[in-house]
């Protein structure tokens, strides 16, 4: 029981130190995400320093329950590396077409740049 507690000791220190978290305090909450994300979801401190990056590009802000949704959403689509999110991101972006036609828009005199 220990030994445990001193793992998740030093869990909640690794992402204290990952969010930049350094002059309070985790609430419960918060320590209840961490014990998901490491306990039930088997991710290492790698995948949860990038679903923090995501987190920060996208909202701006340290947000454990917005960093939960990515991290569930990572668990259930089986994605356990960074090489599989980036993957997988690749994936999803070949998949995706545009919601216009490129030689429609040039052929009435819009000029788009091609991606």
């Amino acid at each position: 029981h220990i030994g445990r507690l001193m793992l998740f000791n030093e869990e909640q220190k690794a992402v204290r130190e990952c969010c930049g978290i350094h002059n309070r305090n985790l609430t419960s909450n918060e320590k209840k995400f961490i014990q998901i994300w490491f306990e039930e979801y088997h991710f290492d401190i790698q995948m949860i320093k990038l679903a923090f990056e995501k987190t920060a590009d996208n909202i701006g802000k340290v947000s454990f329950a917005y960093m939960n949704k990515i991290l569930k959403q990572w668990h259930e689509n089986g994605l356990k590396t960074p090489e599989d999110v980036a993957s997988d991101s690749a994936a999803n972006r070949k998949d995706k077409k545009a919601s216009y036609n490129l030689e429609a828009l040039d052929r009435i005199g819009l000029e788009i740049p091609e991606l």
